[in-house]
């Protein structure tokens, strides 16, 4: 037998690319490292977020007041507040004023179980997700208010 033959199949591939690894658990993680602050005053919905967040690779706290999360804020930096409007303590809106008044680049979502607010109050620029929300678009739009951070 001449040429390589069979064994011509068995060479080695060569090591794993790094970079090739990192852009995979990138791609199974697009919100690695990001530091998110989830408030909603259902424990349940704050949890589940939370949950969902984390295993794309953020970091969140979940609390269920706007004092807790002002207290947070302060605490702590943050690249993504997620707020719900209907809070007990403060509406959503007011507490997104607040928190943009400590750092005014904060990127953030307002979600709420009613539409999207049409009462002629002024908002800050956030994203809007409607309760209950699919997974798709809360992943959308964490990573696009992300993207637009500094």
């Amino acid at each position: 037998m001449t040429g390589p033959g069979p064994r011509a199949a068995l060479e080695p591939v060569g090591t794993p690319d790094p970079d090739e690894a990192a852009r995979a658990r990138a791609a199974d993680e697009p919100l690695r490292g990001a530091r998110v602050l989830v408030v909603d005053d259902v424990v349940a919905v704050a949890r589940s977020t939370a949950r969902l967040l984390e295993h794309f690779g953020a970091r969140v706290v979940a609390v269920h007041t706007a004092a807790e999360a002002l207290a947070r804020l302060d605490a702590a930096p943050f690249d993504l507040l997620i707020v719900d409007v209907g809070l007990p303590d403060l509406d959503g809106r007011a507490l997104l004023a607040r928190a943009r008044a400590r750092r005014p680049d904060l990127p953030a979502i307002l979600v709420s179980g009613l539409p999207a607010p049409d009462d002629g109050a002024p908002a800050p620029a956030a994203a809007f997700l409607a309760k209950p929300f699919q997974l798709s678009r809360l992943l959308a739009a964490a990573e696009a208010a992300l993207a637009r951070r500094p």
